[in-house]
């Protein structure tokens, strides 16, 4: 698997969503190096990383946040030790992490109005004050709101997995026959393999059995149909692939925490 980003496209992205919002945004590979961030010329962080102490401190708190989402694979954040928020999420796509985001310099609802922490070892307080009150406020609800649109608008745009060729074209056609009745034994005739490579090909490039795949996909693009049509749930069920209403709303459940009712009614895209 070769994980293609799109750099250009990236640091026009993410310089976008830095302009409307003021949140310092870093885009992370695996490992953690940096393929494009957007942030202030000079902030708080700015003049607060000035001293040697304080920046060896904040990037230990960056690397502790980052170990927490590659642990947990989901959004998480945490307050830092001057009141502000962090936010690191990660990148997923076919059930594979392909990089992080890093959110932060923002003060929450939590954060004080006023910056009353002096102990910054002969940095100018009055400076890091008037800093201070110039960063962005959002709230826990704004940065889950952009969580929810990080994959719509950067991940399936800019970021992709290079399969090897025969994982390719299973995935093809998975994706262009997700109604039909799949299944391992039926692709592994299709394509004329043992269900042992098929399963040896799935787990080497998405880190999944070919079920998960399929579910995986019948579900997105169940949350498509239910956010951009009005078909009735049953038909959307029967739409991907999933004969059994009943069973539909269970599975859907368990995956969003919502029913699929509750779901388009709080996604629906109004025309």
């Amino acid at each position: 698997m070769i994980i293609d980003y799109n750099i250009e496209q990236l640091s026009y992205l993410i310089k976008n969503i830095f302009d409307l919002t003021g949140i310092s945004i870093s885009i992370l590979d695996t490992d953690y190096n940096a393929l494009t961030n957007h942030s202030h010329d000079f902030d708080f962080c700015s003049l607060l990383q000035e001293s040697d102490i304080e920046h060896e401190k904040c990037r230990s708190c960056d690397e502790k946040l980052l170990k927490k989402c590659r642990e947990s694979e989901k959004l998480e954040s945490h307050i830092c030790r001057a009141g502000l928020y962090d936010a690191a999420m990660p990148i997923i796509k076919n059930n594979n992490v392909l990089g992080y985001i890093l959110m932060g310099r923002i003060r929450s609802e939590k954060s004080p109005q006023q910056l009353t922490y002096h102990h910054y070892n002969n940095i100018n307080s009055d400076k890091l004050k008037t800093l201070y009150k110039k960063l962005p406020v959002l709230s826990k609800a704004q940065l889950v709101a952009l969580y929810n649109i990080f994959p719509s608008i950067l991940f399936d745009r800019v970021i992709n997995i290079i399969y090897d060729e025969f994982t390719n074209n299973v995935i093809e056609y998975i994706d262009a026959n997700l109604k039909e009745n799949l299944s391992v034994t039926m692709l592994s005739e299709k394509f004329n393999v043992s269900v042992n490579y098929l399963y040896n090909a799935f787990h080497k490039n998405l880190n999944c059995t070919v079920n998960e795949y399929i579910t995986a996909q019948r579900i997105t693009r169940a949350k498509e149909l239910l956010t951009e049509t009005t078909n009735p749930i049953y038909s959307i069920a029967e739409e991907v692939g999933i004969n059994n209403y009943t069973y539909f709303c269970k599975l859907f459940k368990k995956i969003h925490k919502l029913s699929p009712g509750e779901y388009r009614k709080t996604h629906f895209k109004h025309k």
